[in-house]
């Protein structure tokens, strides 16, 4: 019931159609909901680790034989299942051929499955240290398998090739041997890619002479003008000749000292001087380029001149 001044306040303020209403107590709720609403709710922090991809295992070999040449690829799966695939090269082939096929026939089979990080396990010595860097490929074959495998490989995070004994490689060993045995026909399961020509393009013949008339003569020619051409295709600079080495190319005579002879009371005879020459330089060290020594008689005279003439040995005077 209102009494005293709150009624007096009521029956002023109906006059206005205002109606008054007594605060009731806060309830419990309406305080939970007020404290929910302005507490600061404490962070909580949540380290989240990337996930780490997984490394496979990845088995190849090839093999070359009288029946063909094939190759095969054994994908080990974290779960201890293995996915087989076979190659059979429709080209031949040697041993390490093969067995770089077999290599990027796994590679294939990594970019399809969308692999990023694997091992691959061959029993290839030359292959595993050609890749690795330990053997140098001087057949030119395999310089350009390695080219092409070590132009494909930054495109996976982890590329690992190591080199196992052939008993530790006998499934895939056996899968590339199957292909073109006469029990082929048990590999209905695995599949097996056809590949009619080298991972390697090789050119020869019709094909050869084509690609250098189109570059020189087709599209890829150059079709400037004559004069520009020949200033694109200036040197630019002189190109240097390199002979093969000349041993005892050039001879330096000269006498030290008075040589007395039965002949001649005042030094050596001049007649004596080319057979020296012949037997003691001509006949021991070849025929030179050129004789240098001063322009006394013993030198200049006219057999030594004919001898020099005969031969074709250039004459010079210190």
């Amino acid at each position: 019931m209102i009494r005293g001044r709150l009624l007096k306040w009521d029956v002023e303020l109906n006059q206005f159609d205002i109606t008054h209403t007594h605060r009731t107590a806060i309830k419990g709720q309406a305080l939970a909901n007020f404290v929910v609403e302005f507490a600061k709710a404490p962070k909580i922090e949540v380290n989240m680790e990337p996930t780490k991809l997984p490394t496979w295992n990845l088995f190849v070999d090839g093999s070359s034989g009288e029946t063909g040449s094939e190759a095969g690829v054994v994908l080990e799966i974290l779960e201890g299942h293995k996915l087989n695939c076979a190659v059979r090269l429709g080209f031949k082939a040697s041993n390490n051929m093969a067995e770089y096929e077999a290599l990027m026939a796994g590679l294939r089979l990594a970019k399809e499955l969308q692999m990023k990080r694997f091992i691959i396990i061959s029993d290839s010595q030359l292959v595993v240290n050609q890749v690795n860097g330990r053997f140098v490929a001087r057949d030119k074959l395999m310089a350009a398998y390695l080219k092409l495998l070590m132009n494909s490989i930054p495109k996976f995070e982890k590329f690992e090739l190591i080199q196992v004994p052939r008993q530790e490689n006998s499934y895939a060993d056996a899968l590339s041997k199957l292909v073109s045995s006469k029990d082929s026909n048990l590999l209905k399961v695995v599949l097996i890619e056809h590949l009619a020509e080298p991972s390697i393009k090789c050119i020869g013949g019709e094909e050869a002479n084509y690609i250098l008339k189109e570059v020189y003569e087709g599209i890829c020619a150059n079709h400037s003008g004559g004069l520009a051409l020949a200033h694109k295709r200036q040197l630019s600079q002189d190109l240097t000749v390199v002979s093969s080495p000349w041993p005892f190319a050039k001879w330096g005579v000269n006498f030290i000292g008075a040589l007395s002879s039965p002949y001649s009371p005042n030094g050596w005879k001049q007649s004596l001087w080319p057979s020296f020459s012949g037997k003691n330089i001509i006949c021991l060290f070849g025929i030179p380029h050129s004789l240098v020594s001063d322009n006394s008689k013993q030198f200049d005279n006219r057999k030594f001149r004919e001898l020099c003439d005969e031969l074709r040995i250039r004459k010079h005077f210190s």
